[in-house]
């Protein structure tokens, strides 16, 4: 066979092999290594669904993760252990597909865990935030209730300085009464028990005497 017919071939085997590995349904041959069990639930390998025998033919459909293969085994579909089986490269490409989609899938998953953290910490934060803003708020209104409060307070204080001051003056404006009002009686007394007379002048000016007083009779 010439290199370019190799070459073609070689395609040809490529091609196919591609299309069932990408295909809707992954269909690959291989044979039972030893005699054993066909199980029907992947996750229960305690009920077996049907038993081989070594070197029969099955087809694996698809690689489900821990060692274990979809098979189809003649009118029976199951799942067995790759301990049971010739792996082939196909298979082992089914493996390691599988694998890569796993680590693709934790990678996934790490980075969504992460956004759904740095989404909790964004929500923490703006609630810390607000709470933050909400007893600066609070503890302003207290200040300017205590303010006004301490307002009322010294208000309260000064009206009743005001108000004794007004009594004080009150009482004050009756002392000073009482002494004005027991002066002037004092006067009067003064005036009426002292004798009080006029004087006759004599005027400079006009070089004469100004008779001012009257003689008038009192008794004998």
């Amino acid at each position: 066979m010439s290199i370019i017919s190799k070459l073609v071939f070689s395609l040809f085997l490529f091609s196919i092999t591609t299309y069932n590995f990408f295909g809707q349904e992954t269909s690959i041959s291989t044979k039972f290594i030893e005699d054993g069990f066909l199980y029907e639930n992947v996750n229960d390998f305690s009920n077996p669904l049907t038993s081989f025998k070594e070197n029969e033919n099955c087809i694996v459909t698809d690689y489900l993760g821990k060692y274990i293969y979809k098979i189809k085994y003649k009118e029976y579909e199951g799942y067995v252990k790759d301990q049971n089986l010739i792996v082939t490269e196909s298979m082992m490409d089914l493996y390691f597909d599988f694998e890569e989609k796993q680590r693709l899938k934790a990678i996934n998953e790490k980075k969504n865990r992460l956004k759904e953290r740095q989404e909790i910490a964004k929500v923490i934060e703006s609630q810390i935030n607000n709470q933050k803003e909400q007893d600066s708020i609070a503890k302003a209104k207290e200040e300017e209730q205590k303010q006004i409060e301490e307002l009322k307070i010294i208000r309260e204080k000064e009206r009743k300085q005001d108000s004794l001051n007004n009594i004080q003056l009150e009482r004050q404006k009756k002392i000073n009464s009482t002494i004005k009002i027991a002066k002037e009686e004092e006067e009067r007394l003064k005036f009426r028990n002292t004798c009080h007379y006029l004087i006759n002048e004599y005027d400079q000016f006009y070089k004469k005497q100004i008779i001012i007083t009257d003689k008038y009779f009192i008794n004998q």
